[in-house]
């Protein structure tokens, strides 16, 4: 409820001074496998060792909150694309260097973000919370381990993220997950 609050309070005055801020949706990858595996006592753990990640990555005036589940997000005020892009690596990166020489599972976990400013929002005309969970969305299904954001401006030459992260390829090649299949192309009405 808080979060809630701030968020609505902090639009409004980005809103009536002309202030951008940008919003960050982030979920924890592998969190169910943890629980699964080693138990809800270590998905706990982890949660709160994540929580403390987030909140020593950014600024005292940022607002960080845990939507349920492995779910989190973070309100950055008055920051543009750099800083919440800035941001967002930073976390992925966090994130994988703490639980990535983990045993277990535990090495698997990584973070999924979707990162959108209150002006990115404005000019499309979308809810805030819906374009940051697309986004999420697109970044967890290109492989995880990565943020997303919308498509940079023209002139912007920051490279495209990976459209699949190499932990993703070895896990995919561990667990033999690859299969080729054939699909023709027929033409309709000769069967050729």
């Amino acid at each position: 409820r808080r979060f809630e609050r701030e968020l609505k309070e902090i639009l409004k005055r980005s809103a009536r001074e002309k202030s951008d801020g940008a919003l960050l949706l982030i979920d924890l990858d592998n969190f169910k496998s943890v629980n699964d595996q080693l138990g809800h006592h270590v998905g706990d753990e982890l949660l709160v060792e994540f929580a403390e990640l987030l909140t020593s990555a950014v600024r005292s005036t940022d607002i960080v909150a845990r939507f349920g589940g492995d779910e989190f997000a973070i309100i950055l005020p008055e920051a543009d694309q750099t800083v919440a892009t800035a941001v967002g690596a930073g976390i992925v990166d966090a994130v994988r260097r703490r639980f990535g020489g983990r045993p277990n599972v535990l090495h698997r976990v990584t973070a999924s973000i979707g990162i959108v400013t209150f002006a990115e929002a404005r000019y499309q005309g979308t809810d805030l919370f819906l374009l940051a969970d697309q986004l999420l969305y697109d970044a967890k299904h290109s492989g995880r381990d990565r943020f997303a954001s919308l498509v940079p401006a023209v002139g912007d030459s920051r490279p495209a993220p990976p459209a699949v992260s190499r932990r993703r390829v070895e896990e995919i090649l561990d667990e033999d997950a690859l299969s080729l299949e054939l699909q023709p192309i027929l033409e309709i009405d000769s069967g050729r």
